[in-house]
């Protein structure tokens, strides 16, 4: 929900033999604000006065389109119009990346016909993932600003997180990351936001990647049961940031399943940028980044194409550890250093 242009999009397929296959993609954006436009990620947040869920409500839509696809899939598909069921609904998978690892998790948990899933680049609690990452802090910001009176406190409010600079508007809310001292001199006005985005963590519980994590392995649904599954992060994620993702695998308890890029390691190298949040589709980039896309989506691959039940290491081996080996990450580590 809120990705795609309208009724009137399109996608250009590229087949093996280089032609191109022109198809409609409407996507599920639309105007919701009425302003004449569909916007990018338009509707994705709830709007005041329901600001409090946050995306909870369009990623759970997400989730429901995605569990009406697989009883489509069950119920058989004929692509071309032969009437003949193309689609083998015995070997249904699924990949989730970044927001699409919350709604993945949920239609994962729910829908056994999934024999095996791939989860890349995926958060924990979107409330307290969004105020440090540079890309989407000031959405938050923003958030602040419209209420009645504002909670932003700009005079103290942070130009700079872990380094990178972030767009205006600017507040501070003065929380350490996990396993920091606590702050015992919070920034005026700290406090205040700090409540808002407690309430926001809440509101947004009923459709987050940390909350469905248990779901996987843990304790799944009554009469479903634990399948294969894998889950990539990235280190020094501008978007995903480490410590949402690490916040999701403790959830899960499944640092077994955890692929971990080691993008501190290929980071310096011509071609390679500083945030690897879209590292699973950069095949077409440089070759010292595209290597790492062709390694991740192998790995993908072959964990659907043997139906779940081998995981490989990716290559370049030496830029991943599979499974996880280094601590799970709790602090931004930001790229350059």
């Amino acid at each position: 929900m809120g990705h795609g242009n309208g009724p009137l999009s399109t996608m250009a397929l590229r087949l093996t033999d280089g032609t191109t296959v022109t198809a409609a993609a409407p996507g599920s954006g639309y105007d919701a604000d009425d302003n004449g436009t569909i916007d990018e990620w338009e509707p994705r947040f709830a709007p005041r006065p329901h600001a409090v869920w946050g995306t909870s409500g369009t990623v759970a839509e997400t989730a429901g389109m995605h569990l009406q696809l697989v009883r489509a899939l069950q119920a058989g598909i004929d692509v071309d119009g032969d009437g003949a069921v193309d689609l083998d609904a015995a070997r249904i998978y699924l990949m989730g990346h970044s927001l699409g690892v919350a709604w993945g998790e949920m239609v994962f948990a729910y829908a056994p016909a999934i024999r095996a899933a791939a989860f890349v680049a995926g958060g924990g609690t979107l409330a307290y993932l969004r105020p440090l990452s540079p890309p989407y802090r000031p959405m938050f910001a923003a958030d602040l600003a419209a209420r009645t009176p504002s909670l932003l406190n700009s005079a103290y409010g942070l130009r700079t997180i872990d380094g990178v600079a972030v767009a205006p508007p600017f507040f501070n809310e003065s929380l350490p990351l996990r396993d920091q001292r606590p702050l015992t001199d919070p920034a005026p006005g700290a406090t205040a936001i700090q409540r808002v985005l407690d309430r926001k963590a809440w509101g947004e519980q009923t459709a987050s990647a940390a909350a469905f994590a248990p779901l996987l392995r843990r304790a799944p649904p009554a009469g479903v049961p634990a399948r294969p599954f894998v889950f990539q992060f990235a280190r020094s994620d501008l978007a995903t940031v480490n410590p949402a993702s690490s916040e999701t695998v403790r959830a899960g308890d499944f640092a077994d399943r955890v692929t971990y890029y080691r993008h501190d390691l290929n980071f310096g190298l011509a071609g390679v940028p500083a945030g690897p949040h879209n590292y699973i589709t950069a095949q077409q980039q440089p070759a010292n980044y595209a290597r790492v896309a062709i390694g991740a989506q192998n790995q993908i691959a072959t964990l659907f194409a043997t139906d779940g039940a081998t995981v490989i290491h990716p290559a370049p081996t030496e830029l991943w550890e599979a499974p996880i080996k280094s601590r799970l990450p709790d602090d931004l580590f930001f790229l350059p250093r």
